[in-house]
């Protein structure tokens, strides 16, 4: 009686010790279905989120504001931080940031297996987008800020500013995430208001390093129920 009861508690310690590791193999492995089974472009997808890879194309040439960089697209935004105390219970000090101003240039163009597609964006760019693009950054004068910004709307606390400026080039070979939609009697890919399903502006590389990733776990988590199978085989063979 006592065996089988030993045997019962080790089985329980199995499951629950297996759990995480199991849970964060579901999750990658979803991740991994979602990414490869996103659909290829087609304007007759409305509504849809889609993939689509092409080279960026333009025919109206565009300068970045902060360092006069030519381009077809560009995002500038402008944040400042400063140095907080932590909340309770934690110690010491963390740094808060706020975006004050962004912009954009709305819209590029991709060439997809011969097709240009464009591409729109709003003024205000979603929380959840992803942008890998070329980049710049660093720290921004008040006096760049005070001609973009109404720092009286500004906490006094804000100390220190920086500008992002993110932007595409004319042949840059790029992916897109989004979902499609009819603008102006044409099909355009959007932005996704989705932590799930995000808008992302990225090169191939960044897409191949999420699935690279999401196979990692998914090898590494195998690797320690594995491990912990063996363990508790062991503990079973010894009573």
């Amino acid at each position: 009686m006592d065996k089988l009861f030993d045997i019962a508690i080790l089985i329980v310690l199995f499951l629950m010790f297996s759990a995480i590791p199991f849970i964060l193999i579901l999750s990658a492995k979803k991740q991994l279905y979602g990414v490869k089974n996103i659909p290829a472009y087609n304007p007759a997808l409305v509504g849809l989120y889609v993939m689509a890879e092409g080279r960026v194309v333009s025919s109206n040439s565009k300068i970045t504001p902060k360092n006069k960089r030519s381009c077809t697209f560009f995002i500038f935004d402008i944040k400042s931080s400063f140095k907080a105390k932590r909340k309770k219970p934690y110690r010491g000090y963390e740094t808060v940031s706020k975006k004050l101003y962004s912009t954009n240039t709305k819209s590029f163009e991709l060439l997809v297996d011969g097709t240009t597609v464009t591409v729109r964006l709003e003024s205000k760019i979603l929380k959840h987008s992803i942008f890998r693009m070329h980049k710049d950054k660093g720290e921004c004068s008040i006096d760049t800020v005070k001609k973009l910004v109404d720092l009286s709307q500004v906490s006094i606390k804000y100390k220190k500013f920086e500008y992002v400026e993110r932007y595409l080039k004319e042949g840059d070979f790029i992916t897109v995430l989004g979902r499609v939609e009819r603008y102006n009697n044409q099909s355009v890919i959007t932005e996704t208001d989705s932590e799930i399903l995000p808008f992302i502006i990225a090169n191939r590389d960044y897409i191949d390093g999420q699935l690279k990733s999401a196979n990692k776990v998914i090898k590494i988590n195998y690797t320690i129920i594995a491990v912990i199978a063996l363990f508790f085989i062991y503990k079973l063979l010894t009573l």
